[in-house]
């Protein structure tokens, strides 16, 4: 009887329609979307798997970045689409797999857990929380703007509409077609800073696409002389800024130029960067990181979450 063989590996194009199918088993996602990541944002290098009698049986993707500490910016990799299929759970694989990367690598992880049970799981394993995001209704956390806006509302209606011409307001909202490089300068030179993580311009296209493909949208919006960053999704009658570098008052000046109403507008920013917010704010953690040095109140953001 043979024995069994087990090993580690980085994945190769050979492997790409098993790791499909555990993707979706252990993820529950179409195959439109695992496909559109194997299509444009694997590589060979970013992707270890767990090989069990020379079938994967378990994954993880360890994506680029660069993260900003002690006035450096050190390179690190996410830890992504974690997942080992469902017969061969709780033997260890997965972990096997993130000290290895760490071992291979020698640099820090980061990562988003789904839910607190799985942070709990990865502080066994020497992650601690690292990172983390303030988001409020900016409908209800912004009374003044928002009854401003409905004045301004109820104002306009009022209005003829063979008259409406006369009184409306000079333009000053541009929405314009944002390219990777420039959301990557923006963000980058806004959100810089002690615990920011830094995409390439790879992983910025990556998750302006990955958000298009989701039905949201991403624009460079030009007002008062300045330039800034806005990416949205509407989910129902709920609008989620997934990450925005526009002051609150601004974000309802754009939402009004793009003509829908929400019922809510969810805006995500770093914990530390919610001045003026009034009421509660939830506050959550969104990201762990193994490293010998400690990150508190970081700003992780464009995770694939």
């Amino acid at each position: 009887m043979s024995a069994k063989t087990e090993h580690i590996v980085y994945a190769d194009d050979s492997m790409i329609p098993d790791l499909t199918g555990l993707w979706m088993e252990a993820f529950g996602d179409e195959r439109e979307y695992v496909d559109f990541y194997f299509a444009n944002r694997y590589a060979k290098n970013n992707l270890l798997v767990y090989l069990e009698e020379g079938k994967a049986v378990s994954m993880i993707s360890i994506l680029p970045v660069l993260l900003h500490g002690g006035g450096k910016k050190i390179p690190a990799r996410y830890v992504y689409a974690v997942a080992t299929r469902k017969d061969c759970r709780g033997r260890g694989y997965a972990r096997e797999l993130i000290l290895e990367a760490k071992r291979l690598l020698q640099e820090p992880l980061l990562l988003e857990p789904a839910e607190e049970g799985l942070a709990e799981y990865y502080r066994k394993m020497g992650f601690c929380d690292a990172f983390s995001v303030r988001e409020y209704d900016l409908l209800k956390e912004s009374e003044a703007l928002q009854a401003a806006r409905e004045i301004s509302d109820l104002a306009a209606a009022e209005i003829p509409a063979e008259e409406s011409h006369i009184r409306r307001q000079p333009q000053r909202y541009w929405m314009l077609t944002i390219t990777p490089s420039e959301y990557h300068e923006i963000r980058n030179t806004h959100f810089a800073g002690e615990g920011f993580v830094e995409w390439d311009k790879e992983g910025i296209a990556y998750a302006l696409l990955e958000n298009e493909l989701s039905g949201g949208f991403a624009y460079k919006i030009f007002h008062d002389e300045q330039e800034d960053i806005f990416m949205y999704r509407m989910e129902g009658e709920r609008l989620n800024i997934i990450e925005t570098t526009l002051s609150d008052e601004d974000i309802l000046g754009v939402v009004e130029k793009l003509r829908i109403h929400p019922r809510e507008i969810i805006v995500r920013r770093p914990a530390h960067n919610c001045s003026g917010i009034r009421k509660s704010v939830s506050q959550r953690m969104f990201g762990m990181l193994l490293w010998e040095e400690r990150i508190e109140e970081g700003y992780l953001n464009l995770t694939l979450e």
